[in-house]
């Protein structure tokens, strides 16, 4: 196992050397197009000397011209190439495609004496990998450096790879994380921390919500006003379940029956209750100025949603489906999270260096600690009740008796969303500016790994996590 020093330079150097700033663009759903992602393996030991630097990706299919994707990580090696990466991404026709072609625009190989300049071909080289583009599905392409074929005694090189198509492991090892940007849902190995697959979804995904149960994913849509139902073994879209125009569902919870979707409404201020028999709506209750996140209690028998705008915390009760109580809590309310117990609720703000804690169920404040500025997530372990508090690239770790901090470590980014693995005993952080979740170890609280989920991840979505 790597380090915790060792990971978080590893990220901080693929952050500085590859990662652009966060994307703005959301892109419309693939329509009559598929997609390919290529990723890139970690490089073999051998080839920690080595450097390259790539111009152009782009692949070939054997009835057509080469087409075009956008390269992600132009400049490969070092740390950077230490985990798996991804490397390019496109949408294409639909057909069968044979090779990926990159131009290799510089190499080095460094020694003890320095860094030597590679001679490099002029021409694209050519990686064969066959693979079929479907309308409207994605493919995943994984790519291992051969480096003892790719440099020639220590003065040429030319890339060669092996390619492949990633393996499923066992379903509850995977989880999910939907990219706003990319229109996409990103699986991947909780254990190995790779990505798996690549499932196309609608406009500007956001929240995910799991029913292992039923084996489907929904995914809110805003840009559509929809909730798309997947099948989590084939990624098959089996349903969109319609919201009123301009409701822009942003997050998702299942009831504990499985029987209803709780639905948080952005664009309308409030949320609604759908059921998911009869894909039609039971109720909807009104919240606060601009509702950011939901949250349900241990119970399941009441939903918090937070309001930015307002400064509240609008209480609903899920049996009658109605509002319980607004609470009045510190400015712009981002996240919160309830206890094991379930008699405490923490409230992180975006205008506010303090952590709310409320009492539950009278809802009134028992303390407010300080956390500076900037935090943006909050997420509690339910097997020892620690309190985990992001703040900028700092995680805060709160005593569970006494609410005061005992440890902090940083992030190599800013988390947008926490969520606590127990099977794997990892804490999963949302990182957007490097487009990637975070897996850090609860026990160590050692950074294990990073993975490549795309432009403007919003979430990640596990099994048993608390919604």
């Amino acid at each position: 196992m790597r380090s915790a020093t060792t990971w978080l330079a590893l990220a901080m150097c693929a952050f500085a050397c590859a990662a652009p700033a966060r994307s703005q663009r959301t892109l419309p759903p693939l329509g009559d197009e598929g997609e390919v992602y290529v990723y890139l393996e970690p490089f073999p030991a051998e080839a920690e000397h080595l450097a390259f630097t790539v111009s152009a990706a782009q692949v070939a299919r054997a009835d057509g011209p080469a087409a075009p994707l956008e390269l992600l990580l132009p400049n490969l090696g070092g740390l950077g190439t230490s985990r798996q990466r991804l490397l390019a991404w496109g949408r294409l026709p639909p057909g069968d495609y044979t090779s990926l072609l990159l131009t290799v625009k510089r190499a080095t190989l460094g020694s003890p004496e320095g860094r030597s300049d590679l001679l490099v071909p002029p021409e694209p080289d050519r990686v064969p990998v066959a693979f079929q583009v479907e309308r409207g599905r994605a493919t995943l392409v994984a790519l291992t450096l051969q480096y003892a074929r790719s440099v020639d005694r220590s003065f040429a090189f030319s890339p060669a790879f092996t390619a492949e198509q990633a393996r499923t492991p066992v379903e509850q090892l995977i989880g999910y994380c939907s990219s706003t940007a990319l229109a996409s849902l990103t699986a991947f190995d909780r254990h190995r921390h790779r990505a798996l697959a690549v499932t196309p979804v609608g406009r500007a995904p956001e929240g995910v919500v799991l029913d292992r149960r039923a084996h489907r994913a929904y995914v809110a849509l805003p840009g559509e006003d929809q909730v798309e139902v997947l099948d989590l073994a084939t990624g098959a879209d089996l349903q969109r379940l319609p919201l009123r125009g301009g409701d822009r569902p942003r997050e998702l919870a299942l009831t504990p029956d499985g029987q209803a979707l709780v639905v948080l409404n952005q664009g309308s201020y409030s949320v609604s209750f759908l059921d998911l028999s009869t894909a039609s709506e039971l109720a909807r209750a009104p919240t606060g100025e601009e509702p950011y996140s939901l949250r349900l209690d241990r119970s399941g028998r009441r939903a918090y949603v937070f309001n930015r705008r307002s400064n509240t915390v609008t209480v609903v009760d899920l049996p009658s489906r109605q509002v319980a109580a607004t609470v009045p809590v510190d400015a712009e309310p981002l996240r919160g999270q309830v206890d094991r117990t379930g008699g405490r609720l923490y409230v992180v703000h975006g205008g506010s260096s303090y952590l709310t804690v409320l009492t539950l169920p009278d809802l009134t404040v028992a303390s407010r600690l300080y956390v500076g500025l900037g935090a943006s997530a909050v997420e509690v372990d339910v097997r020892t009740d620690r309190v985990y508090v992001a703040v900028g690239r700092t995680l805060e770790v709160f005593d569970p008796l006494s609410i005061v901090p005992i440890d902090s470590f940083e992030l190599p980014g800013a988390a947008s969303t926490l969520a606590v693995d127990e099977v794997e005993n990892t804490l999963l952080a949302v990182l957007p500016d490097l487009r990637a979740v975070a897996f850090i170890d609860l026990t160590s609280r050692h950074l294990t790994g990073l993975v490549d989920v795309g432009e403007s991840p919003y979430a990640t979505a596990i099994e048993g996590e608390l919604r």
